[in-house]
């Protein structure tokens, strides 16, 4: 799939949630991936940039890595 032009609004603002709540841990991405089956550090870094829309499941494990629901990690998107 090609990279988009720009950030998509919906994707950039999951990404920044992302983002806060693994800096928030003092985590890295690499720390995060690693507990999300087939989950590459880089893949992850865009999903939080907005550069790729993670689908619900995706969403959930992510969710899940950071010891949240989805709900707590999507809430104020």
């Amino acid at each position: 799939m090609p990279r988009r032009s720009a950030a998509d609004p919906i994707a950039r603002a999951f990404g920044a949630a992302v983002r806060k709540r693994r800096q928030e841990r003092g985590e890295t991405l690499e720390d995060v991936a690693r507990r999300i089956p087939r989950m590459d550090p880089k893949y992850l870094g865009e999903l939080e940039r907005g550069w790729h829309a993670a689908t619900l499941p995706t969403a959930a494990r992510i969710a899940t890595a950071l010891d949240l629901t989805l709900a707590e990690l999507v809430d104020g998107i």
